[in-house]
């Protein structure tokens, strides 16, 4: 594990748990829902659990986690006149299912985020998001975007044990063209102890070299 890598953990607000990744630097406050103001109400009584760099999460794979027009441009104001506390140093988007056409609005919620100088990550299921009706378009903007600092694929579904990452492609969207984005690469897996797998996949398949990971699972391993 070089120093600069990413060990995260999503805590889930309803079984945040203790069972963290060893060296654990990021924390991520996940409640799956998309608009702001749901997610810090229900992300508060974790908030002290967080490590280090604390992280609230926007959307999620249920369908309260469905993103829209309205959901994104109220976030984006909200987040204009202050509404993100000081004491989360960033945002997750879980992006897993939405209405077409949203990628400009997902770029100018990231921005006003970058401009108060916190960090946006993206998370997505598998190589892309399974519910959009134009996950190309989505995807090859994300790919591009200048205002993520971490692109996270989702190398689980329902993970149970015996645990394994992975690596079906999702939404139409080819593994390979995670190779046109400079952006890190920061895959979530089911545990910790699966990252050394991660890596040589990714660097196997598509010469990559991933920056870390964040494990999903609440369980020590």
């Amino acid at each position: 594990m070089k120093q600069s890598e990413t060990i995260g953990m999503w805590f889930q607000t309803w079984d945040a748990g203790n069972n963290l990744p060893e060296g654990i630097n990021l924390g991520i406050a996940y409640s799956g829902w998309p608009d702001l103001a749901s997610a810090l109400r229900d992300s508060d009584a974790i908030f002290e659990t967080l490590p280090q760099s604390k992280i609230l999460t926007l959307g999620g794979g249920a369908d309260t986690g469905n993103w829209t027009a309205d959901i994104l441009n109220a976030n984006t104001q909200s987040i204009n006149e202050g509404m993100l506390p000081l004491g989360y140093d960033g945002v997750m988007f879980d992006i897993e299912q939405g209405d077409a056409g949203l990628l400009d609005a997902f770029e100018q919620c990231f921005a006003s985020i970058k401009l108060i100088g916190k960090k946006v990550y993206v998370g997505v299921s598998h190589s892309g998001p399974y519910g959009f009706p134009d996950t190309e378009i989505l995807m090859t903007g994300l790919f591009a975007s200048n205002n993520i600092d971490g692109l996270s694929p989702m190398l689980y579904s329902a993970p149970t044990p015996p645990y394994s990452n992975n690596y079906d492609a999702g939404g139409g969207i080819a593994w390979s063209q995670w190779q046109t984005t400079s952006i890190p690469i920061i895959p979530s897996i089911p545990i910790a102890s699966l990252y050394p797998d991660a890596q040589q996949w990714f660097k196997d398949n598509l010469n990559i070299t991933l920056d870390g990971f964040i494990q999903w699972v609440n369980i020590k391993n």
